[in-house]
């Protein structure tokens, strides 16, 4: 049995799923939202992201370095080496 994340960025805001599969099926385990990332990336040490199928609301530190915040905010590291 293996467990994965699909990040789907076709929609404002991205999802992210978690998805279970074995040999003979795929489960989806959690549809999961981060609405606020950007600006919580920008201005806190947390973020929140919601469990869609769960109804449930979480929040975690982040733990990300000032360097690593900027590439993220930038777009990811392509944009942010580009722009530099």
């Amino acid at each position: 049995m293996t467990h994965y994340f699909v990040v789907y960025t076709w929609e404002l805001p991205p999802k992210i799923y978690l998805i279970r599969r074995n040999s003979e099926d795929a489960e989806e385990l959690a549809e999961i939202e981060m609405p606020d990332l950007a600006k919580e990336v920008k201005g806190s040490t947390e973020i929140t992201f919601r469990d869609c199928k769960k109804g449930r609301t979480y929040t975690a530190e982040h733990g990300l370095t000032e360097r690593q915040r900027r590439i993220i905010l930038a777009g990811g590291l392509l944009n942010y080496a580009g722009g530099k």
